[in-house]
């Protein structure tokens, strides 16, 4: 939405942020913790102003791993969800095998991800040494490599799914893009994005 600038620029801004817990899982490899925080925006400086009345400019979700905790120590827990318009969900086989989309227009995509960016998504806050370090992810997941960012292997797969449909000449909004990480990535993989469409959608 658009939101009004104030004619003079030394006119402060009031933001206030709302952060819960929307679920925590435990796994194998560790516990993931996923947060979800709410920036909103208020016409003064009177904190106490309930936050239903404040204009919510956005909302950002953030997973950490949390290691060393031993799973059947930890509650699992999941927020309620909130009301939100979903596409198609899609199976996918775990052998990913193209087959499974008979008669469906299916397109790959391999990635290259250079190691630099391992270093990069660390500007994103998650300073996690099993992104940069192989010697933390050798003795902690035995895996030899540093494992890639979940951002930056999200980030690739939307983009292949942009590129994908620039190549069809479609002109669709991309408006929401939810992901769920089943496995660790090692560094050097070579990724690949199948992208479906559905019923012409």
């Amino acid at each position: 939405q658009t939101l009004p600038i104030p004619d003079d620029d030394d006119v402060p801004i009031y933001v206030v942020l709302r952060t819960s817990i929307s679920s925590v899982k435990p796994k194998k490899v560790g516990t993931f913790v996923t947060t979800a925080t709410d920036y909103h925006l208020l016409d003064n400086a009177n904190l106490s102003q309930e936050l239903k009345q404040g204009k919510r400019l956005c909302r950002a979700t953030s997973t950490v791993l949390v290691m060393g905790m031993p799973p059947h120590l930890v509650i699992p827990y999941a927020a309620k969800p909130k009301s939100r318009s979903t596409g198609h969900k899609l199976q996918v086989n775990d052998k990913h095998n193209p087959s499974v989309f008979t008669q469906q227009q299916h397109t790959r995509h391999p990635m290259t991800i250079p190691p630099h960016q391992a270093h990069l998504y660390r500007l994103s806050g998650d300073y996690n040494p099993i992104h940069v370090d192989a010697q933390i992810t050798s003795v902690l997941m035995n895996i030899d490599r540093p494992i890639l960012h979940g951002l930056c292997t999200m980030g690739y797969a939307t983009r292949a799914l942009l590129q994908s449909w620039a190549k069809h000449n479609r002109t669709i909004a991309l408006t929401f893009v939810s992901t769920r990480f089943t496995r660790p990535l090692p560094m050097g993989s070579t990724p690949i994005t199948i992208v479906v469409s559905i019923d012409s959608q």
